[in-house]
């Protein structure tokens, strides 16, 4: 594959996202669907992009479990560990889009009516900003039409 999206409860500075456990692994706060193949599928595909909401309770400095691995926890972890793929490339959330520079996430973009404090509030760590942050482009109307009313028609998701 050689793209993948997915939304987990928790993303953290690496990019390893959780969707097994909130809380302590053997007693959880809260017991999440699981990996579902999602590990395999991260150290994998050649490129995975996270959609979620922006809240500090989703964004921690580390996350409670690791589903899916993006850069672990040191440079080169992907290779050491025998992952072939790039890992997280972009997170888009409805606050800002993130990407990665060292395998750290930064932010690349915030949204129309966003600040850089309400990012910063939003995360459980010291968010970098990249050096030429601006503001978010809308979508085309090219693009609103291809989601609205091919790929939602029914606005399952809108």
């Amino acid at each position: 594959m050689d793209a993948r999206f997915l939304s987990d409860a928790q993303v953290d500075r690496d990019g390893d996202s959780n969707s097994t456990v909130i809380g302590d692994y053997d007693v959880p706060d809260v017991r999440l669907p699981g990996s579902g193949g999602a590990c395999e599928i991260a150290g994998n595909v050649e490129r995975t992009t996270i959609t979620t909401s922006y809240q500090r309770q989703r964004f921690h400095e580390k996350t409670d479990f690791a589903t899916s691995p993006g850069f672990i926890d040191s440079e080169g972890a992907r290779e050491k560990h025998g992952l072939r793929a790039e890992g997280f490339t972009t997170v888009i959330t409805d606050m800002a889009v993130m990407g990665f520079q060292n395998e750290e996430m930064v932010v690349e973009s915030i949204h129309p009516g966003v600040g850089r404090e309400d990012v910063r509030e939003a995360t459980g760590w010291e968010i970098k900003f990249a050096d030429d942050v601006g503001e978010t482009e809308p979508p085309t109307d090219d693009e609103l039409r291809l989601i609205l009313k091919e790929l939602d028609p029914d606005g399952v998701y809108l």
